[in-house]
């Protein structure tokens, strides 16, 4: 066979295609308890992702509340192969998958039509049943500037950390004892295996550069560390799987959940919230509330919820003759994470000590189950401004993989594009790091294409709109570069060729103008969707919500989910959103006493 330690997903991408038809045959395998749903509820709540799961489940701990989740998708344990964290590829553009589409996106010259593919669970847990399990909480200044920056007071570090530790069942040993980890939470937390020799090669290049190893869901986020997993004995970690599994569920008589029942409308008279409109089964159906409803649907999908009720831009919903109820900026501040892949040729088998072909197994056994080896090594948080570090939050995000990583079939490029890029790497040896951009400039929105519940909202990107981000990236690309030069990597003999590609030629490779082009070619956006129904103070006219993540205007209604965070967080977002959710959650049930 070739010499290589390609992880092609070429070929994985044909699988994930007959997996997606076979998984949309498969919701019958397994039997979940049907629910009638009553006429009242003392809660409801929209949507049963990651928030929805965490708020249902902590509700009905108190056995004098009923407690209603209404899920569009269907129940986890009816896809099993959501419980495979090697599987979380093929879950994208699936049954499991709301499988939207971006606006055009002319900021992003490599994709198809300028379009992006747009992931989202539609499943009971959410996005948390179909993510990569990368568990990052945020850095602490970060909430810290919530409070300063947006007036957040009460959701700066020192109020979140009690309900991360909270949400958090530690597995691994050297942490079970830090005062920034809990033990006895629902969410498992855990590293998988990395060859140590690689790790430690890449873990000398930072310190070389001046970062630390670190426990970065502890007291520091800046430096490398393992990258730590939402993963319980090889098993996916999910807010629908701990806060809702089958056996808790059905020794609560007080909590039902109703499975494809998409949400349609909040009924709201007199500025209060009454109940919910939703359909299921072909059949619409009404469900009243006694005390209160949380929209839990997603960053995507709770500002369609509630401007289909009426809750938003006004100009916006008298276009699509929607009655407007109060004037709020619903979607107007979509915030994402934008990251860029850039492979580096080396020697990378003098660091395995393997042959190639035995590398192969380990390493592509990941995708494939019965995992060896994971394909990430180490993730890093770093600070385009080296002054920064110990004083501000990373700025980047850098995810170092053990071989060259394609992910071009995960996202919509230019056929033309893909098979540039493909060609530049396909029978080469070394490794890729992923960079993300953690604060970005730019910001999109989201909109009603129609008045119809069952039409996809509008999704506008924007993500590199803002020529900032692009030169920002391109700073994380020259700290990509200082890494290759370390001492540490010498024997490896890194080279950057295999990124020069002819879409960018008119620019000299290397040149801040040759990376600002490859960025806006083969850049790529992640799922970590938030801050639009925002919260903020009673002033502060730019939130959709208050403190109390209480919609503004209307009575009985509040917003729970990434679409609160007042900005997007530094690293993935399913962490920071079970915190919020075990906040919130503390808030009803300390009001309601």
């Amino acid at each position: 066979m070739d010499k290589t330690i390609v992880i092609s997903v070429f070929v994985v991408a044909g699988i994930a295609i007959m997996y997606s038809f076979w998984m949309s045959l498969s919701d019958t395998r397994v039997t979940v308890k049907q629910v009638s749903v009553q006429e009242t509820y003392d809660y409801i709540i929209v949507g049963g992702g990651t928030a929805g799961s965490v708020i249902g489940s902590r509700l009905s701990e108190d056995i004098n509340v009923t407690v209603l989740i209404l899920e569009a998708g269907n129940h986890h344990e009816t896809y099993p192969d959501i419980k495979d964290p090697s599987k979380a590829m093929f879950l994208q553009h699936s049954a499991v998958d709301w499988n939207y589409m971006s606006a055009e996106d002319s900021s992003f010259n490599g994709l198809r039509g300028h379009t992006h593919f747009i992931t989202s669970g539609r499943v009971l847990g959410g996005s948390s049943a179909i993510n990569y399990n990368i568990y990052v909480r945020g850095s602490p200044f970060h909430f810290d500037e919530w409070v300063t920056t947006y007036g957040g007071d009460g959701w700066g570090y020192k109020d979140m950390l009690p309900y991360f530790k909270k949400c958090e069942s530690m597995e691994i040993e050297r942490f079970k004892n830090s005062d920034y980890h809990g033990v006895n939470g629902p969410i498992a937390v855990s590293e998988l295996p990395v060859p140590e020799v690689v790790y430690n090669v890449f873990l000398t290049a930072a310190k070389q550069l001046g970062y630390d190893e670190v426990d970065y869901n502890g007291q520091s986020q800046s430096g490398f560390g393992p990258i730590q997993y939402s993963i319980r004995n090889g098993q996916r970690s999910s807010a629908s799987s701990e806060y809702l599994n089958i056996n808790l569920i059905d020794q609560r008589q007080n909590v039902d959940i109703s499975v494809n029942s998409v949400v349609t409308k909040i009924d709201i008279i007199d500025k209060v919230a009454r109940g919910v409109y939703f359909i299921k089964n072909n059949k619409k159906q009404y469900v009243k509330i006694k005390r209160e409803i949380i929209v839990s649907a997603g960053a995507l999908k709770s500002p369609q919820v509630l401007m289909l009720s009426g809750i938003g831009p006004q100009k916006h919903l008298k276009e699509l003759n929607i009655p407007v109820v109060v004037d709020v900026p619903v979607g107007l501040k979509l915030n994402n994470h934008v990251a860029v892949a850039v492979h580096v040729k080396c020697d990378i088998s003098v660091l395995h000590n393997a042959d190639e072909e035995d590398l192969i197994s380990k390493i592509g056994s990941f995708l494939f189950g019965a995992s060896e080896y994971g394909p990430f090594v180490t993730n890093g948080f770093l600070h385009t401004d080296p002054a920064a570090i110990g004083k501000e939050k990373p700025d980047l995000q850098m995810v170092l993989t053990q071989t060259i990583f394609d992910t071009t079939g995960l996202y919509n490029y230019d056929q033309s594009v893909r098979d540039i890029m493909r060609k530049s790497y396909q029978n080469e040896t070394g490794f890729t790091a992923i960079i993300f951009l953690t604060q970005p400039k730019s910001f999109g929105n989201v909109k009603l294409n129609t008045a119809d519940p069952f039409d996809h909202p509008r999704v506008h990107i924007n993500q590199l709109s803002n020529d900032a981000d692009v030169k920002a990236l391109t700073k994380g690309i020259r700290l990509l570069e200082k890494i290759t030069l370390t001492d540490s990597l010498k024997e490896l003999k890194p080279d950057l060729g295999i990124n020069e590609h002819s879409f960018c030629s008119d620019h000299v490779f290397k040149s801040d103008e040759y990376w600002e082009c490859f960025i806006r070619y083969t850049a790529f956006i992640s799922h970590h969707y938030s801050t639009t129904c925002r919260m903020g103070p009673a002033e502060d006219q730019s939130s959709v919500v208050d403190l109390s993540l209480k919609v503004k205007g209307v009575d009985n209604l509040r917003v729970c989910d990434a679409s609160v965070f007042p900005s997007v967080t530094t690293g993935n977002t399913y962490a920071p959103v079970l915190a919020v959710a075990e906040k919130l959650a503390d808030m009803i049930k300390n009001k309601a006493t």
